[in-house]
């Protein structure tokens, strides 16, 4: 195994460089993530997984069918448990109910061990009674056949003895998949497959994983113990040796939280400058707000709304502009020109006086930045352009005035000129005007 690939062990012990997870908390965990998995039949009891879910087994037989279609390994450690268990719905299962293709055991003992293979070598070599042998019916259930893409008619097992009994009973073995191509001629080999592992006499579950595990990984295993509660006086007993070191871990601890307090305000520093991306995905409400804001920095006045149904009105060096937002999955359009239009009309129906409008555009919002503002998707088009100028209205781009006010954050350029910039023009407000330059 590759010190790549990521191991699994269900429902029993903590071990080496592998993850752990309890047969209860095994629907919530994706198998299909780890390369090999190892299951210990002998320490399950299903009853308080089907307690959880009834329909538990079929979750399970379609999660392991995954798995081993992906490539992944299975070894399963038997039993020979005649355990059932009963649903509401009337449905029996038992401890092999979970399985992608058809395992059963046959309870018969014996002392008789033939090895055919050196897989395994360590796990088997404690293998000195049993009590049981597999039998492995051909083809796969429905699950399996359907994670490889087949029918289960199509899908056929091969199996790989690693030990038998004197009259050829599965001690240990390798289960192989294959579907057919030609049928009754030839076969092609499919990915996965399922290592079944006997009880070992004498050990103790954790002891038989760890040996189980020895073969799955190449590397010899410990449990990793509980380590033992320290009694409460021992934290009293001196060691002069020991001062210094303590001595140095207060320093380091107090320039720890002296880093992670600078770390915090430099990422709410972050966060708050983050903000301003809204600018270029924000629509309605939002827009509106995160424009006004930045107006504000730049030092623009901010006024709500008060001649008609305009966003905000801001005003600068006297005049007033009337603003619309707009935050669209398409180009600005002449309907929202027509709409900033009579704003502006009605301003200077109840004022007296002209007023200008401004219209800030967020076009083609979902898209990034370099698919915008192209020959197909442009962010004011060519009528909304020339009715704007003949207008007098200002059209801004929410990108450029992105790009403007980060360079007024960075200090490259006044909040006056972004103002002057975007109050003074007619029809698109080229940003080029402000000539920023990159840090």
């Amino acid at each position: 195994m590759s010190q790549e690939e990521k191991t699994l062990v269900i429902g029993v012990g903590r071990f080496q460089s592998v993850e752990t997870v309890a047969w209860g908390d095994i629907l919530d965990t994706n198998i299909v993530d780890f390369d090999n998995i190892i299951v210990d039949l002998t320490m399950c009891d299903f009853a308080p997984l089907l307690a959880q879910d009834e329909a538990a087994f079929a979750k399970l037989q379609t999660s392991f069918a995954r798995f081993i279609s992906s490539g992944g390994e299975l070894t399963v450690i038997g039993t020979d448990s005649d355990r059932t268990y009963g649903t509401a719905d009337g449905s029996i299962y038992d401890d092999w109910s979970w399985c992608p293709c058809d395992v059963r055991t046959v309870a018969e003992s014996g002392t008789t061990v033939r090895r055919l293979t050196g897989e395994f070598e360590q796990y088997l070599s404690h293998l000195t009674t049993w009590a049981f042998h597999f039998k492995v019916g051909d083809g796969a259930k429905s699950p399996l056949a359907k994670a490889y893409g087949r029918t289960k008619e199509f899908i056929s097992t091969s199996v790989v003895p690693y030990a038998e009994n004197r009259y050829g009973g599965l001690l240990a073995c390798q289960i192989e998949f294959s579907v057919f191509v030609n049928i009754g001629q030839d076969f092609a080999n499919l990915a996965g497959r399922i290592i079944l592992l006997p009880t070992l006499p004498g050990l103790d579950s954790e002891s038989a994983v760890s040996l189980a595990l020895e073969g799955v990984t190449g590397n010899s295993q410990e449990k990793i113990s509980v380590e033992v509660s320290l009694p409460a006086w021992i934290a009293a007993v001196h060691m002069p040796v020991i001062d210094p070191i303590d001595t140095r871990v207060a320093l380091l601890r107090s320039e720890i939280l002296a880093c992670e307090a600078e770390i915090e305000q430099k990422l709410s520093e972050k966060s708050a400058y983050e903000r301003y991306k809204g600018l270029l995905y924000l629509n309605s409400f939002g827009l509106e707000d995160l424009v006004a804001e930045c107006l504000t920095r730049l030092s623009g006045v901010i006024k709500p709304a008060k001649y008609s149904q305009e966003e905000f009105v801001l005003e600068h060096k006297n005049g007033v502009f009337l603003a619309e937002c707009k935050g669209v999955s398409k180009s600005i359009s002449m309907g929202h020109l027509r709409q900033l239009v009579d704003y502006v009309l009605k301003y200077e129906e109840e004022e007296g006086c002209a007023g200008k409008g401004i219209l800030f555009g967020n076009a083609w919002r979902d898209l990034p930045l370099d698919e915008r503002g192209t020959g197909d998707r442009p962010i004011f088009p060519q009528n909304v352009q020339v009715r704007a100028r003949t207008l007098g209205i200002a059209l801004v781009s929410t990108v450029d005035l992105f790009d403007a006010f980060c360079a007024f954050l960075s200090g490259r350029v006044t909040g006056d000129a972004v103002l002057e910039w975007m109050t003074n023009a007619v029809g698109v407000a080229d940003v080029s005007a402000l000539q920023l330059s990159a840090d």
